[in-house]
């Protein structure tokens, strides 16, 4: 009989608990928008928000859902840290979290469900972060997106989670024109339009990840002296977008694989760019002008892109289309769909073109295309096992003026193809097995080039040579 009334009183506990947990979890419907006021106040005061000093305890899910409400919860209080606590924000209207004119606020532990444009919105403020939030189905009237700042500065946005959403301009996380000073890191991003949009200065956008974003996972804009390091981005339109004369910026250590039109982008008259330490691979459209891994286009100068891995691409490798100091060194470029490496422009003295000490092999159309490019030097690559039917190892097309030396190429289907070169030096190169060493078209247009830099510093080494060199010893 004991164990009986022990047994009904453990099911009416448990039916309690359940009770209470389901009464937690159901959302609180809000008549107004919250408001914590710059003196710390909160209204109205019946709002499901714990105070306890400086701290702010969202103790419901809270759902909005008045057209007429700006936002959510607004916050215009310096100096505060609002935890959500673990539950959920959801205004299908406006925005859900809406910070105006204040420093130093946290916003953590929140959940943020279809808001009506604007998850996380923060405006004129100075020295926030938002942490360890998770954000979906932002941007519902597909406009801006998930986390914004605008006119702010010395931002941190790490370690929050966000996913499906809509909005078609902003994206993810979006810092508008004249933000600067932020830090953007370890944030995980999943099925979204724009990844991360940034315009500013001076800022990092480190170690995120980003997965299916359908345009671009990071684009750039108008941005000075920031740094993208090690981020992981998959599965995307464009893997990393800068544009609208981006400059002095650095792109280095990201993995960037299976894009659909290009790895990583630079446009609309980026300067000094450095695009060093990447992995690039499987960007995958076919469609020409796509499919490339890295793809610098004109008009762009002074970039410098190093020491990257860059494989099985749809179409190039690297693709540098620019102006002036364009520089390609020390990369290894392989199995791409069309060729490993294409290099236009640079045609002013004293700004040449720089390709060197790559490793340049088994892609389909060419190893190392040069065209309508003056003043360009070329040492030290390495050129192996390029089969295209009608290519070379070293394609120089349009190119005058320039230095070719101590490269090796080596088992290419034509080792050298040269269409209007000319008053340019071939010196030192070993043209080694290849089908055909050199391969120079039916028509006039190859002249004036030197193939010795003169005794006792000598010529190129041609594997299929059998004659005897008319000088050798140092004298």
């Amino acid at each position: 009989m004991r164990s009986r009334f022990v047994s009904c009183a453990l099911v009416a506990l448990l039916v309690l608990n359940l009770f209470m947990v389901l009464v937690k979890i159901q959302p609180v419907l809000a008549a107004s928008t919250i408001t914590i006021l710059p003196d710390g106040s909160i209204q109205p005061p019946t709002a499901s928000i714990q105070r306890s000093g400086s701290s702010y305890t969202l103790t419901e899910n809270i759902t909005f859902n008045n057209p007429g409400f700006e936002s959510a919860i607004r916050i215009e209080c310096s100096n505060i840290t609002f935890d959500g606590n673990g539950f959920a924000l959801n205004n299908a209207n406006s925005k859900c979290i809406y910070v105006i004119y204040a420093t130093n606020v946290t916003i953590k532990n929140t959940t943020i469900k279809n808001a009506g444009s604007i998850g996380i919105y923060f405006y004129q403020c100075y020295n926030c972060t938002v942490a360890q939030n998770f954000l979906t189905n932002c941007s519902l009237n597909g406009y801006a997106g998930a986390i914004q700042f605008s006119d702010s500065k010395y931002f941190n946005v790490t370690q929050n989670t966000i996913t499906e959403l809509r909005g078609r301009y902003y994206g993810s996380v979006a810092i508008a024109s004249g933000g600067e000073y932020h830090n953007i890191s370890n944030n995980q991003i999943y099925n979204v339009y724009h990844g991360i949009s940034i315009s500013s200065h001076d800022s990092i956008v480190q170690g995120n990840i980003i997965k299916n974003a359908s345009n671009d996972a990071i684009m750039v804009l108008a941005a000075q002296d920031t740094l993208f390091l090690d981020n992981n981005v998959s599965d995307s339109g464009v893997g990393l977008d800068l544009g609208f004369e981006s400059q002095s910026n650095t792109i280095s250590g990201n993995i960037v694989n299976n894009s659909r039109y290009y790895g990583i982008k630079l446009s609309g008259g980026c300067q000094y760019t450095t695009i060093i330490e990447n992995n690039v691979t499987n960007t995958w459209e076919t469609v020409q002008g796509f499919g490339f891994g890295i793809y610098v286009q004109a008009p762009s100068y002074y970039v410098t892109v190093s020491k990257n891995y860059v494989m099985n691409n749809a179409a190039y490798g690297v693709m540098i289309s620019g102006e002036s100091g364009q520089s390609v060194t020390e990369n290894y470029i392989a199995n791409n769909g069309v060729a490993g490496l294409r290099f236009e422009g640079g045609n002013e003295p004293g700004t040449n073109g720089l390709i060197s000490r790559n490793f340049v092999t088994n892609n389909s159309l060419g190893g190392i295309q040069v065209g309508s490019s003056n003043y360009t030097t070329i040492w030290g690559n390495t050129v192996v096992n390029n089969k295209a039917t009608y290519r070379g190892g070293i394609e120089l097309s349009n190119v005058y003026h320039s230095r070719i030396y101590d490269n090796k190429i080596l088992n290419n289907t034509r080792g050298f193809y040269l269409d209007n070169f000319g008053y340019s030096s071939i010196y030192h190169n070993h043209i080694t097995d290849n089908s055909l060493q050199v391969y120079i078209p039916p028509y006039p247009g190859v002249l004036a080039n030197t193939w010795d830099d003169g005794y006792p510093s000598g010529g190129n080494y041609w594997s299929n040579y059998t004659g005897a060199d008319l000088y050798k010893g140092p004298n």
